[in-house]
């Protein structure tokens, strides 16, 4: 009798172990919900964004500034809760409507609260880290609107693309991309890459984050094509929308894939 009430009383403390520790544990169910493979018996509502299947992928952060964007449309896009597993000091959004900064700070919040397909986003992190995805396909098609002047915009094709052929529709002037891996190896500390049609004399700063010291570098017109998971500023000259297939393959539910 006495040996059954022992073994009930620990099978207790650990039934209430394990709950504090999901509860407490950073990213605790919130991280398995975002990241952990769905019931194989049944598929998530569908809601009015989602398009296509279920995916993981995940995104590669280097001690610093980090351009980025979320190629798969979340489950939950709570900013606090897609990063909740990622220590950074600030993450902004550029609005291109208003041509100011959205901004968020763990601990202290902001007026960027979601993060969204089709944008870019500056992440700054005082160490290497990844981001953990889990998400549906965006569709066979993305239209991504565009103001006049600088958009901060994200790629999320299932393959890196030319750039040529990704923006040969767009009447743009610049294009930057931002390479953290060359940053501390580059004779000025710099990691943007640029392209612009107007050959490599043609150049415009683009906005920077109000706290980013790294100054803006034309490069060489050494920005040749886009990659799933980074972030891209584009200037263009008028209004418009960039048109682009995402060659995402056709698979069924619920066996997905690993995209990166």
């Amino acid at each position: 009798m006495n040996q059954t009430i022992k073994v009930g009383v620990v099978a207790l403390l650990l039934i209430l172990f394990i709950a504090v520790f999901f509860m407490t544990w950073p990213g605790g169910i919130q991280r398995y919900l975002n990241t952990a493979s769905a019931p194989s018996d049944s598929k998530p509502a569908v809601l009015s964004e989602r398009q296509g299947d279920m995916y993981l992928t995940s995104i590669t952060l280097r001690q610093g500034w980090n351009l980025i964007s979320v190629p798969l449309v979340l489950n939950d896009s709570n900013v606090e809760r897609v990063f909740i597993d990622v220590i950074y000091d600030v993450i902004y959004s550029w609005n291109a409507d208003s041509m100011t900064w959205d901004s968020h700070m763990p601990g202290i919040g902001g007026n960027l609260t979601d993060i969204a397909i089709d944008r870019g986003y500056w992440i700054h992190v005082n160490r290497n880290d990844t981001i953990v995805l889990y998400g549906y396909a965006p569709g066979p098609f993305r239209n991504v609107s565009l103001c006049k002047g600088w958009n901060l915009v994200g790629y999320s094709g299932y393959t890196t693309m030319p750039l040529n052929a990704l923006l040969g529709q767009v009447n743009y002037r610049f294009a930057y991309s931002w390479n953290s891996s060359r940053v501390f190896g580059h004779p000025y500390g710099s990691g943007w890459e640029f392209s612009s049609p107007e050959g490599p004399r043609a150049f415009m700063s683009p906005p920077k984050p109000p706290v980013m010291k790294e100054p803006v570098y034309a490069g060489m017109g050494n920005f040749t094509g886009m990659e799933q998971g980074s972030g891209y500023w584009l200037y263009v000259q008028e209004n418009s929308s960039w048109q682009y297939p995402t060659n995402y393959p056709s698979k069924g539910w619920p066996q997905g894939t690993v995209v990166r």
